[in-house]
C-alpha cells in the first residue's frame, strides 16, 4: 500500500506514547497496521490502555501488519520524501524514494484482543473536557502507593460532572454540564487522561461509553481509547472543604504568583514552607531559611480579616496560580490550620492545605 508520510505520521504519533520501554510482553512492544475498504486502522495498546486511530486512504488492498511500533515511527520520520510505500511479506519492507528499510514483523494473531466495550453512552463538551482536565491534571499523585489518587475522579451526579484530582495535599475539582441525566463515580488512570487530551482536537463533542467490566471508551477524532478504570475507592473529595467563617483575600494573579516564586528560591529540601502574612491593605511573602538567607516582598491587596501568617508549600500555591486566567483572585481563609479555598467562576475549585512554619 501506498501512504503519505505526513498522514501516518499524525496517526502514528498519538499510538507510540502508550508503548511500553521495557515489555514484560515482546508483543507489546508492537503496533498493528490494518486497512480494509480504504480505512487505515492502526493500534496499540500496554494492556491497560487500548488506542485505536482509523483514517481513510486511497488504498485498494486489504493488510495487515504487526510491527515493533517505536523502530517503525523513527524509519518514518526519518525518510526523506512525502510518499511511503510498505509491503508486507513475512518481512515489512518500506519504500521511499531511493531509500529502503526492512522490519521484521510479528504474527498478527499473537497481539491482544481489544475489548468490546458496551455500556452507558453519552456525549460532552470535547472542548469543554480538554480545558479542565489540564487545568486539574497537576493535582493528580505520582506516588503509586496511593493507587487511587493516580487518576482522575469522574464523577457524574444528573446532569452535572464533577471532575477531581488531588494528591491528598491539595485538590483540584472542576464541574462540566452534561445532557444525560446519569449517576455514577470512575476514576480514569492518569496516563489515559494524557492521551485523551492529546487526541481532542477541534471536535465539539466526545463520546464516553462506560462499561459494567471496569473500563470505559472515549470516542473523538476518529480515535477511540479503552481504558481499565482504577479498580479503588476515591476519598470523599467534597468533606475536605473546610468549615468555619472565613475572610477574603484579594490579589493582583501575577504579582501574586511572581513574589512566591521569587520566595521559593531560598527553599530548601529540610526547610520548605513558606510563610504570607496578612494585613489590611497588603500581604508580605517571605521564607527564612536557616543556614541561607532570607527573601521578603510586600504586596498590595485586599483583606478582610484578621492579622495572621499561614505557611505554604510554594509549588501548591504556584502550581494553582500559573493556571488563573483571571488578573484578581480570591482567596478563601478561616485560619492558619485550616484549608484555603480558590474559587473560579462557578466552575473551578483549588483547595490547599496549610504547612506548619518553623
Amino acid at each position: 500500500m501506498k501512504i503519505e508520510k505526513k498522514l501516518l505520521i499524525e496517526n502514528l504519533q498519538n499510538l507510540i506514547p502508550i508503548l511500553p520501554t521495557n515489555a514484560t510482553l515482546p508483543i507489546l512492544s508492537n503496533i498493528v497496521l490494518t486497512t480494509e475498504n480504504k480505512k487505515l486502522v492502526l493500534l496499540a495498546t500496554d494492556l491497560e490502555i487500548f488506542i485505536k486511530k482509523t483514517t481513510e486512504i486511497k488504498t485498494e488492498e486489504d493488510e495487515k501488519i504487526c510491527v515493533r511500533g517505536k523502530k517503525f515511527y523513527e524509519i518514518i520520520q526519518a525518510l526523506p520524501e512525502d510518499i511511503i510505500k510498505l509491503t508486507n511479506d513475512k518481512v515489512l519492507k518500506i519504500e521511499n524514494g531511493k531509500c529502503v528499510f526492512k522490519l521484521t514483523t510479528s504474527p498478527i494473531e499473537e497481539y491482544p484482543t481489544t475489548p468490546e466495550i458496551k455500556g452507558t453512552k453519552i456525549k460532552i463538551d470535547a472542548q469543554n473536557l480538554k480545558e479542565k482536565l489540564n487545568k486539574i491534571l497537576f493535582a493528580v499523585s505520582l506516588e503509586e502507593t496511593r493507587y487511587a489518587l493516580n487518576g482522575i475522579l469522574f464523577d457524574f451526579i444528573g446532569k452535572k460532572l464533577n471532575l477531581a484530582a488531588t494528591d491528598g495535599r491539595r485538590l483540584a475539582l472542576a464541574t462540566i454540564k452534561n445532557e444525560k441525566d446519569i449517576s455514577g463515580k470512575f476514576i480514569i488512570p492518569q496516563k489515559a487522561i494524557n492521551n485523551l487530551i492529546k487526541i481532542i482536537g477541534e471536535e465539539k463533542k466526545i463520546e464516553i461509553i462506560i462499561s459494567e467490566d471496569k473500563m470505559i471508551k472515549f470516542n473523538c477524532n476518529n480515535t477511540e481509547i479503552i481504558t481499565r478504570l482504577i479498580d479503588a475507592d476515591y476519598p470523599n473529595y467534597l468533606e475536605v472543604f473546610p468549615k468555619g467563617e472565613n475572610s477574603i483575600l484579594k490579589v493582583n494573579t501575577q504579582k501574586l504568583y511572581q513574589a512566591i516564586k521569587r520566595a521559593s528560591i531560598m527553599v530548601t529540601q529540610d526547610s520548605i514552607a513558606l510563610a504570607i502574612k496578612l494585613e489590611k491593605g497588603k500581604i508580605t511573602v517571605s521564607k527564612n531559611t536557616p543556614d541561607l538567607g532570607e527573601e521578603k516582598e510586600v504586596i498590595k491587596a485586599e483583606y478582610d480579616g484578621e492579622e495572621r501568617t499561614i505557611g505554604f508549600n510554594p509549588k501548591y500555591l504556584l502550581d494553582n496560580l500559573q493556571i488563573i486566567d483571571e488578573e484578581i483572585v480570591e482567596i478563601e481563609i478561616i485560619n492558619h490550620e485550616k484549608p484555603v479555598v480558590i474559587k473560579i467562576n462557578s466552575e473551578y475549585t483549588y483547595i490547599i492545605l496549610p504547612m506548619m512554619l518553623n
